[in-house]
């Protein structure tokens, strides 16, 4: 049963391989896509050098419907993080979305990939973008999803915690309500999310209080300056003149 099933993998591996070498010449943006969503540096730079577009927008059919993607969203929802690499630097638009307003950053915090999300922020994705079915933002996916190492890379990026999505819900409020472990791992989850939380508000918190104290120190460090340059001044010397000079 083993070879059996290792003959059919073969065999479909065969024929992606076939369908990718023709797409590479009559649907060369659709190859570029695929090979991101696999991370293929090789066939990415070639078709990348051949002039396709980094941005094409490519539809795709999936079981009920046909989707738009772009290779970026691909290699962002695959996890491939040197391919997003690649296609950023050859000029993929950072926050271009595919269906639904998902932009690369939502596909990666959607998939739980955090090393990508942090890329993607850093090379100035937008943190607070809002998919058009609910309003989420990427915060609210990663916390309904269950994602703990992702929800708590965003909460450090800045993500804006007091977002409400279409129903007027924050993300804190939808913790692991879309999570599909067991109940004790949901449980886990939910804890590992909440933590995350908790720690950004004690964060939020502590930059607060360091703001107010050198506010503080500085107000107190400019009125000790100001009464010892009053205690310093120099009386003016009277104006003495000779009687009978001319002024």
């Amino acid at each position: 049963m083993k070879r059996l099933y290792a003959a059919v993998a073969r065999k479909k591996a065969q024929q992606q391989q076939e369908q990718l070498r023709g797409w590479e010449k009559t649907a060369p943006a659709r190859a570029l896509l695929e090979y991101a969503a696999l991370g293929n540096l090789e066939k990415i730079d070639a078709l990348l050098a051949a002039g396709v577009d980094p941005n094409a927008e490519v539809q795709i059919d999936i079981t009920v419907d046909t989707i738009m993607e772009t290779p970026l969203c691909a290699a962002a929802g695959a996890g491939k993080l040197q391919a997003v690499a690649r296609l950023l630097a050859a000029g993929a638009l950072v926050d271009k979305p595919a269906d639904d307003n998902y932009t690369p950053l939502m596909k990666a915090t959607v998939s739980g990939w955090p090393l990508v999300v942090e890329f993607l922020a850093g090379a100035g994705a937008d943190l607070q973008v809002r998919e058009d079915i609910f309003g989420h933002t990427p915060l609210h996916k990663a916390s309904r999803l269950g994602r703990a190492v992702t929800a708590e890379r965003l909460l450090a990026l800045g993500a804006d915690r007091a977002a409400r999505d279409n129903a007027g819900r924050k993300a804190e409020e939808m913790i692991c309500e879309q999570y599909g472990g067991s109940a004790a791992e949901k449980e886990e989850m939910r804890s590992a999310i909440q933590k995350a939380f908790d720690g950004d508000s004690a964060r939020k918190a502590a930059a607060e209080h360091a703001v107010q104290t050198a506010a503080q120190n500085r107000a107190r460090d400019l009125a000790q300056a100001a009464e010892l340059q009053r205690d310093m001044v120099v009386p003016r010397a009277p104006d003495v003149r000779r009687r009978g000079a001319k002024p």
